[in-house]
């Protein structure tokens, strides 16, 4: 599992990256195959339906809409306005003062004047900020911190009241090997992300090698 920096920014992808995950299905077929996710950029979004861990139910849907255009590795442009959909997978409210749970997925991208397609999706970081347009960070800014520790609570000295801030004690896990897109965790009170709140999120394609398709 890795744990991501809170950069407020759309990093730019190099080359493509191929790794193996779990698909993201229900069919219990397609959960034993391996799959080949192509890593093809990063999408800046901000959340569209209020998530709350002391309402929100295993299924409730989840969107995020993006800030800025882009364009991914494959040469599909994503306009401004495109929507990340997906669900929430579980959540563990807090209970006198203890800490709340959520894992969501989003696994589908529609296309603003396009098309919906199918995605890997792994949330890299969650911050709130306003809705300017992202810096690029400061060169060597590090991409993440150990796993379990908060997303970046102390912003940069350069950073201003306009810049991205951190959400206390928050806490997010992800990983691109994981059939999720993020587990949350919030200290001693309720996960509360409404339309301020940032996410970062990788965007990937997902296929199944011909040896492992189910029958």
């Amino acid at each position: 599992m890795l744990k991501w920096n809170a950069t407020y920014v759309l990093l730019p992808f190099c080359a493509a990256t191929f790794i193996a995950i779990s698909p993201v299905s229900d069919s219990p077929q397609l959960e034993r195959a391996t799959t080949q996710a192509i890593v093809l950029g990063e999408i800046s979004a901000t959340i569209v339906n209020k998530i709350d861990a002391r309402k929100n139910r295993a299924g409730d849907a989840v969107m995020a809409k993006s800030i800025q255009a882009t364009t991914l590795l494959n040469g599909i442009t994503i306009p401004a306005g495109s929507v990340l959909e997906g669900h929430i997978n579980s959540v563990v409210p807090s209970e006198d003062k203890g800490d709340s749970t959520l894992v969501l997925t989003f696994d589908r991208l529609a296309i603003k004047n396009g098309k919906e397609i199918q995605i890997k999706a792994t949330v890299l970081n969650v911050v709130s900020a306003p809705p300017l347009i992202p810096r690029e960070p400061a060169s060597g800014t590090p991409m993440g911190n150990r796993v379990g520790e908060p997303v970046n609570n102390s912003p940069s000295q350069d950073n201003n009241d306009s810049s991205s801030h951190p959400i206390s004690g928050l806490t997010l896990s992800s990983s691109v090997k994981d059939p999720t897109s993020a587990t949350l965790t919030q200290t001693k009170k309720n996960i509360h992300l409404t339309s301020d709140i940032l996410i970062i999120v990788s965007i990937a394609t997902v296929s199944i090698p011909q040896g492992n398709s189910p029958n």
